[in-house]
């Protein structure tokens, strides 16, 4: 039992997941972009004009050269995509006399969500089977009911989240999936602490 808690833990270190500096956004929902403005002293540059140019995955323009809004310093721009995958975005700024250009790139996805959520039901899903296991292997109902409620709790993260930064009728499918594996092995733990509760009670 001590070898398997340590498994898990390593399991939930490894699902950690730091988030970066990219920008992430939801398909086919406007997105406003904000990209800090500097002059060569490092200090905000409030009388600059800026421009915004924003590349497909494919690497055709959605936006190219399209003016943005200053405000206190920052650059701003709202558009939306009806295509998923990783943008290549850069702004370029000035105020006739100091010049800067930044470069990043956007994640669009169903979700409008970072992909760290991914190793979460995966982590869930490992940890149920690993106590299922372990209830076969000791004949403990408690264990099994605990590794039915896992499978449950992965569905319904799943039905909220998504798979990573997937959220569509497939990961729907998989969450319902989950959830019902989850409530049978939750039932038939509780049907066997019943007739286990019955034997002691005859004995």
């Amino acid at each position: 039992m001590k070898k398997l808690i340590l498994v898990l833990m390593v399991l939930a270190l490894v699902g950690t997941v730091i988030a970066d500096d990219s920008y992430t956004f939801k398909l086919n929902e406007p997105f406003t972009l904000e990209v800090s403005m500097a002059n060569a002293n490092l200090s905000p540059c409030y009388n600059c004009a800026c421009n915004y140019s924003i590349f497909y995955p494919n690497g055709s323009a959605l936006i190219k050269n399209i003016e943005g809004t200053t405000l206190d310093g920052y650059c701003h721009i709202t558009t939306s995509t009806n295509v998923i995958g990783i943008y290549g975005a850069e702004m370029s700024f000035t105020n006739g006399i100091d010049f800067g250009r930044t470069s990043f790139y956007i994640v669009v996805n169903t979700t409008g969500k970072q992909s760290g959520n991914l190793y979460i039901p995966i982590f869930l899903w490992i940890g149920g089977f690993a106590l299922m296991g372990v209830a076969l292997y000791n004949k403990n109902e408690f264990v099994g009911l605990f590794s039915g409620m896992i499978f449950i709790l992965a569905g319904i993260y799943m039905m909220i989240y998504g798979l990573g930064s997937v959220l569509d009728n497939y990961t729907r499918g998989m969450s319902y999936v989950s959830l019902g594996f989850g409530l049978i092995i939750c039932f038939i733990a509780i049907i066997e602490m019943f007739y286990n509760d019955e034997d002691n009670n005859e004995t």
